[in-house]
């Protein structure tokens, strides 16, 4: 008995448990939040977005400036009339390039459409705001001419808004009625594994199990 005691190995100890730490240790230091990534405009729509701002933008400061110079002439200050009247020969001009800035915007940029006929807008009422100052027609030359100031002034202030960067809509891909039997088909036969199955055919039986039956 002593020498079976003494052949039989000696187990090592056991291994002292893992320490456990308590809930709150474990969340003295959380994980830092995750910072929104910064979209970054692609070069194309940033470069045409500041065009477009800086010729909106020029063009109403022009279109502020007419009223400024008719209330100096009504203060007595007669030289600033023919000022009046060339830089109001100008702002059509102005607008036709505002017109190339808002197409270039909306074709190279892909911004939105609207632009392009607010700025169209804007020639024919100009046109005819000159046309009635020089025949003195102030019933239609002062509520244009305010009517103009508001609109140049609006396209300003949205050019300097974070919206000139927004895309246009892609217009939805249109599904025909062909396109569409011809998805369901071929769903039907991913389904079934056999064309002819999913259609109802008969199988044609193979020559081995003809010549078995046979």
């Amino acid at each position: 008995m002593s020498r079976d005691r003494e052949q039989q190995p000696q187990l090592p100890p056991p291994l002292p448990p893992p320490p456990s730490f308590p809930p709150q240790q474990a969340l003295q230091n959380p994980l830092p939040p995750p910072q929104p990534l910064a979209v970054r405009q692609p070069a194309g729509r940033r470069w045409t977005a500041w065009l477009l701002r800086l010729l909106l933008t020029t063009h109403a400061a022009l279109a502020i400036a007419q009223p400024v110079l008719i209330g100096r002439y009504l203060d007595g200050d007669f030289n600033v009339l023919s000022t009046h009247g060339t830089n109001g020969s100008t702002l059509p001009a102005t607008a036709i390039l505002c017109i190339g800035g808002a197409l270039c915007h909306w074709i190279v940029g892909r911004g939105r459409f609207w632009p392009v006929l607010a700025t169209v807008l804007l020639v024919p009422m100009e046109g005819a705001q000159i046309g009635a100052g020089y025949n003195h027609n102030l019933a239609v030359h002062v509520p244009l001419g305010t009517g103009i100031v508001v609109l140049a002034v609006l396209l300003a202030v949205w050019s300097w808004t974070p919206r000139i960067h927004h895309a246009r809509a892609r217009r939805a891909p249109v599904v025909t009625t062909a396109s569409k039997s011809t998805v369901h088909q071929s769903t039907a036969n991913k389904s079934t594994g056999n064309g002819a199955v999913a259609t109802g055919d008969a199988v044609p039986p193979s020559p081995d199990s003809v010549g078995r039956s046979a």
